[in-house]
């Protein structure tokens, strides 16, 4: 299988995109994407056209936040410690936001498990039909 010079076998992208998506994903703009990677606006649009750019970039916004939710999970039990703690405080309007905190935090988990159940019940019919 011949493949081009300038892309790799993993994704099919040039370096310069391969590097150029970091400066996507942490600018706040795209204009300032371009101008601290130095490439036009115009080569990052013809790129965004390429299907595997756009996965590529996808994949690595996808990394970047099961990296956030990884953080996140190692750091929630104590952030319950912190909010059971404040439950008890002297201060009362601390006390009542720190049950009103735990208290959504329970029912979002409540409220997201019954959407699972839900989507897999209809997944299992769905796939019972065909």
């Amino acid at each position: 299988m011949e493949t081009q010079p300038n892309k790799t076998e993993k994704n099919l992208i040039s370096k310069k995109q391969r590097l150029f998506i970091p400066f996507l994903l942490r600018s706040k703009n795209i204009i300032t994407a371009c101008e601290l990677a130095g490439i036009d606006r115009s080569t990052w649009w013809r790129w965004n056209q390429d299907p595997a750019f756009k996965a590529a970039l996808a994949d690595e916004r996808n990394r970047l936040i099961d990296d956030a939710m990884d953080t996140l999970r190692l750091n929630l039990a104590g952030a319950y410690d912190v909010i059971v703690a404040l439950m008890s405080s002297k201060d009362e309007a601390v006390a009542l936001r720190a049950a009103q905190a735990l208290t959504d935090v329970y029912l979002k988990a409540v409220s997201m498990a019954e959407i699972e159940k839900r989507i897999e019940a209809l997944e299992q019919s769905e796939g019972s039909k065909k």
